[in-house]
């Protein structure tokens, strides 16, 4: 039997009794699986490039979240992003499948917009035809 490597990706696990690594990918309902590999360079590529193509192909057929209207008394007027009083830094999140993922603490409010921003094309949130939202 082989010794189990040293795994750093998300989404590949070294499968001990088969001797190849297993490679999946995080979609909106959970998880895809893409197949085994024997190699960990095969199977990273193969997990690189199956999030690629999920990415192209959610964005083609809609598949989406909606992004809320920020509350009403937010003081920095994005949805996800607040005013942390106890740290005095401004503190950008995100809720994805109802797990809040805290993206940072950051000085400048730009800073922690920004990484919302990123957060929303990473977890598929887009802007409601109702609310207006950006």
């Amino acid at each position: 039997m082989v010794s189990k490597p040293n795994v750093p990706a998300d989404g590949l696990k070294w499968i001990a009794s088969r001797s190849h690594f297993k490679v999946w990918i995080k979609v909106l309902n959970g998880h895809k699986f893409v197949g085994c590999f024997k190699t960990f360079e095969d199977a990273y590529a193969a997990r690189k490039q199956a999030t690629i193509e999920y990415l192209e192909k959610r964005s083609l057929t809609g598949e989406r979240r909606t992004l809320q209207k920020p509350v009403k008394n937010s003081k920095s007027g994005v949805t996800g992003v607040r005013w942390n009083e106890k740290r005095q830094r401004w503190q950008a999140l995100v809720k994805v499948d109802k797990k809040q993922i805290h993206l940072g603490f950051f000085v400048e409010k730009d800073a922690a917009i920004a990484a919302r921003q990123a957060a929303n094309v990473k977890y598929g949130f887009f802007p409601s035809e109702k609310t207006g939202v950006s």
